[in-house]
């Protein structure tokens, strides 16, 4: 479901943990697919493409487009039962690239823009530890290792010693 909805669940459990005596901070997670090249318009160039395939795997093995969506339209229809409508949403998209990038739930870019979406999204979504989906879609070995290594040096030690909450 999207971040905007964890993060009123998120905050009550941080109260309710804090209540319940705990001294240190919990860890909370967000996952997706994340692609870091030298600049933003490199990462969008390789990665966006494979991002919508890297969601395939989540539904039964299927070549026909119309099939795929009538798999995605049942299980955003669970979602809405639940009373999950943006959940609903996302599973209806979750295949599509331009969808996801436009609405925050990949992470493309040069290492700049991955620390400063990752401290809004960890801010906003009140997470503090991240799993990120590198190996993704169809990405060459030499783009993957690229990104790996980037985040490696570029990214994670600017977000060290960052605390979202």
């Amino acid at each position: 479901f999207p971040r905007e909805a964890a993060a009123p669940r998120y905050r009550t459990f941080l109260t309710q943990w804090k209540e319940a005596g705990w001294q240190h901070r919990p860890n909370i997670a967000y996952s997706t697919v994340i692609y870091v090249d030298e600049t933003d318009d490199k990462a969008l160039q390789t990665g966006l493409q494979e991002a919508g395939r890297a969601y395939r795997g989540l539904f039964p093995l299927t070549t026909n487009d119309a099939d795929l969506q009538e798999i995605q339209n049942k299980q955003a229809a669970f979602f809405e039962a639940r009373g999950e409508p943006g959940a609903a949403e996302i599973m209806r998209h979750l295949v599509d690239p331009d969808y996801l990038l436009s609405h925050d739930l990949i992470l493309l870019g040069s290492p700049a823009t991955v620390v400063k979406k990752l401290k809004a999204w960890a801010t906003s979504g009140v997470f503090n530890t991240f799993f990120g989906e590198f190996n993704f879609g169809d990405l060459a070995d030499k783009d993957l290792m690229r990104s790996i290594r980037l985040f490696g040096t570029e990214v994670i030690p600017q977000l060290r010693d960052f605390e979202p909450f």
